[in-house]
C-alpha cells in the first residue's frame, strides 16, 4: 500500500514501486469522511532506465609479478570504491583505454571483462607505465556506466626488455 495525497485530478504518489508491473485500484476519501473505492483500475509498468554509479579507486600501482610469465592479473572488483544502483547490486568489468581507441561505447563496454592481464606490451619502454583504465559497473537491467582509474605498472624483475629509460623511478 502507497499513500497518495493530491488536490482535484493531481495526485502524487509517494515512496517507489519495485520494477514490474502493480495494479492500482483508487481509494478516495475527503474531508468529511466520505470514503469510495474508485472504480478506475489501471497497471503501470516500472523500469529501470537509470545507470548505475561507479566510483573507482584511482592511481593504484602493481608491478609484473610472474617472471615465468612476465604478467599480472588484476580484477575489476580491485578498483571499486563503493559503486551502486537504486535497484541493486552491482557487476564490475574493466578494459585498458589503449584496448578500446576507436571503438563506440558499446563495442567498448562489450570488450571488458571481470578481470584483465596485463603483461610486458603494457609497458612500451620495459620499465614503468601509467595506464588509464575503464572500470565499468553494470546493474541487473543491463544498464552500465564507467569511470577511469590510472594503473602504475611495474617492471621491478626485468622481465620486460627495456626500450630506453631507467630502472630507478
Amino acid at each position: 500500500v502507497i499513500d497518495a495525497e493530491g488536490e482535484g485530478s493531481s495526485i502524487t504518489l509517494q515512496g517507489g514501486f519495485p520494477l514490474g508491473t502493480h495494479r492500482i485500484i483508487w481509494i478516495v476519501s475527503d474531508g468529511c469522511g466520505n470514503v469510495t473505492t474508485e472504480a478506475c483500475v489501471f497497471e503501470i509498468t516500472t523500469d529501470d532506465n537509470k545507470a548505475p554509479t561507479p566510483y573507482c579507486y584511482d592511481g593504484l600501482s602493481t608491478a609484473i609479478m610472474q617472471p615465468d610469465a612476465c604478467m599480472v592479473e588484476l580484477w575489476a572488483t580491485d578498483f571499486d570504491a563503493g559503486s551502486f544502483d537504486d535497484c541493486g547490486g552491482v557487476t564490475m568489468t574493466m578494459v585498458p583505454e589503449i584496448d578500446v581507441e576507436g571503438m563506440d561505447a558499446e563495442e567498448a563496454y562489450n570488450a571488458s571483462a571481470d578481470s584483465w592481464a596485463f603483461d610486458c606490451s603494457y609497458i612500451e619502454n620495459g620499465v614503468t607505465a601509467v595506464i588509464e583504465v575503464r572500470i565499468y559497473a553494470t546493474d541487473g537491467s543491463g544498464n552500465y556506466d564507467y569511470c577511469v582509474a590510472s594503473l602504475r605498472l611495474d617492471d621491478n624483475f626485468d622481465c620486460c626488455e627495456d626500450q630506453g629509460g631507467s630502472k630507478e623511478i
